[in-house]
C-alpha cells in the first residue's frame, strides 16, 4: 500500500503545479485499500472538499493504473474521524501543514527575529501592536480577524509573524500557517467560504495590506466584506524617537555598540521606513568590519550618502519630465484619465521607470500617476513584455536608461 501511494504521489507531482501539490496532495495519506477501493485521509473538511473537487479524478486514475484494479473507487475522510464522528481523545486530529520538510509546530515560514520582543513600539504603531498581541493571546474572544495596513517596510510582516511566534511558543500544539498573497491568489481567492469557515471554527486570521479594503481595486465584494469586518489598524511611519529606539534594538541584534550620535544621525537622515533604517545600520556595521574603521559619524555619513544619493537625483518628477519631453506630451496629459494610445504608452513607461529607478512603493507610484496599485503593476508588466517582444520598446527603454544613468553618475 505504501509503495502504491508513493508511486501515485510521484506521478501526481509531475502533473500538478508545485504549490498546489505541496498545499493539497502532500498532506494526504492512503489509509486503506480494500477490495472495494481506497481510503484517503485529509487534514480537515475543507481539504477533503477541495481535493475531491479538483484532484479526485486524477488521484483515482493514478491509483487504478498503479494497482491494476479498474473497478475500485476512492473515498475521503477527515483525519481523526470515523463515520463522521471525532476520534477518541489523544488521536491525531490534523496532519502537518504542507511543506518541503514541514514539522507541525516549528513555524519554519517565520523569521526568527520577527517577534513581539524585537518590535519597537511607538505612537505610530501602538494600537497595531496591542491589537496583534491581543489576538495572539486570545484576550478578546470577540475579535476573530485583524487587518493591518501601512506603507512598505513599516512592520506589517513583523507583527503578523510575531503573532505566530507568540502562539507557537505558548501553545506548541497549535497550528500556524503564514502565507503570501501569491499563494492566496493561487489557491484560495475563489474559495471565499474558506474565511467564513475558519472564523466560524474559532480560528484567528491576520490580513495585511498597503491599503484599506475599500481601496483595493478589482477585489471581489465577498472578500472586501470579510476584510472590512476585521479590526482595522494602520501603522504610520515612525517618528524620530521611535527610529532611534528601532536602531538601538537592531544594534543589539547585530551584537554591536553604536554611539548615540551615530544613531541620532541615522535616524534623522533615514526617515522613510524601517527597512531603510536597517539598511543604513547594517551598511555601517559591515563597512566598519570590512575596513577596520570605527563606527563614527563620518562612517555613517559615507553610508547614508550612498543610500540617499540616487533617491535625491532620480525622482519620479524627473522621470515624468524626461518621458514627457521624449513623447511630446504634457505632464497634465500624463496623469490624466485619458486612455488614448498616444498617452497610455508614455504613462506605462514612466511608471516602469519610476519602479526601476526609485525606491518608492508601488502604491505611491500609482497615486503619483493618478492610478490604482493594480494598474501601476499592469503598466510595469506591459513594458516588461515589450522589452522581450518589441524592438521599439527595447530601444526606448535603453534611451531612458542611458539618460537616467547619466543623471545618477
Amino acid at each position: 500500500m505504501d509503495t502504491i501511494w508513493k508511486d501515485a504521489q510521484a506521478a501526481l507531482r509531475k502533473r500538478i503545479a508545485a504549490h498546489s501539490y505541496r498545499m493539497w496532495i502532500e498532506p494526504l495519506q492512503l489509509a486503506g485499500n480494500g477490495e472495494g477501493g481506497w481510503t484517503i485521509t485529509c487534514p480537515n473538511a475543507f481539504s477533503r472538499k477541495r481535493v475531491q473537487e479538483h484532484f479526485g479524478p486524477l488521484i483515482e486514475a493514478e491509483l487504478k493504473r498503479l494497482s491494476g484494479h479498474s473497478q475500485g473507487q476512492v473515498s475521503y475522510h477527515v483525519a481523526g474521524r470515523s463515520n463522521g464522528r471525532k476520534a477518541d481523545a489523544g488521536a491525531p486530529v490534523q496532519l502537518a501543514l504542507p511543506g518541503e520538510s514541514a514539522r507541525p509546530h516549528n513555524g519554519r515560514l517565520l523569521r526568527r527575529d520577527f517577534t513581539f520582543e524585537h518590535f519597537v513600539v511607538g505612537g505610530n504603531n501602538d494600537f497595531a501592536y496591542s491589537a496583534s498581541l491581543s489576538l495572539a493571546s486570545r484576550a478578546d474572544s470577540s475579535q476573530a480577524a485583524l487587518y493591518l495596513f501601512s506603507g512598505t517596510g513599516l512592520g506589517k510582516s513583523h507583527l503578523s509573524q510575531a503573532v505566530g511566534h507568540h502562539i507557537l511558543a505558548r501553545r506548541p500544539q497549535e497550528r500556524v500557517y503564514y502565507m503570501s498573497a501569491e499563494d492566496f491568489s493561487h489557491e484560495m481567492v475563489q474559495a471565499y467560504a474558506t474565511l467564513d469557515t475558519l472564523c466560524e471554527s474559532g480560528k484567528r486570521i491576520i490580513f495585511s495590506s498597503s491599503c484599506l479594503p475599500s481601496d483595493i481595486p478589482k477585489l471581489h465584494d465577498k472578500l472586501r466584506s470579510r476584510f472590512a469586518s476585521s479590526l482595522i489598524s494602520a501603522i504610520d511611519p515612525p517618528d524620530f524617537r521611535t527610529r532611534v529606539r528601532i536602531l538601538k534594538e537592531k544594534s543589539r541584534l547585530f551584537g554591536c555598540s553604536v554611539a548615540e550620535e551615530v544613531l541620532g544621525y541615522l535616524a534623522s537622515e533615514l526617515t522613510e521606513d524601517v527597512r531603510m533604517l536597517e539598511s543604513g545600520l547594517s551598511g555601517v556595521v559591515a563597512k566598519s568590519s570590512l575596513l577596520g574603521m570605527p563606527i563614527d559619524r563620518m562612517l555613517a555619513e559615507s553610508v547614508v550618502k550612498q543610500i540617499v544619493s540616487q533617491r535625491k537625483k532620480i525622482t519620479i518628477d524627473l522621470i515624468k519630465q524626461l518621458v514627457c519631453k521624449y513623447y511630446h506630451v504634457s505632464s497634465e496629459e500624463l496623469i490624466s484619465r485619458s486612455r488614448k494610445q498616444t498617452l497610455v504608452r508614455p504613462r506605462q513607461m514612466a511608471i516602469f521607470l519610476s519602479r526601476r529607478y526609485t525606491d518608492s512603493p508601488l502604491q505611491t507610484i500609482g497615486k503619483t500617476f493618478n492610478r490604482y496599485h493594480a494598474t501601476a503593476l499592469y503598466s510595469i508588466q506591459c513594458i516588461e513584455r515589450g522589452i522581450k517582444q518589441d524592438a521599439a520598446v527595447r530601444q526606448q527603454v535603453e534611451f531612458f536608461r542611458q539618460k537616467l544613468e547619466t543623471v545618477r553618475d
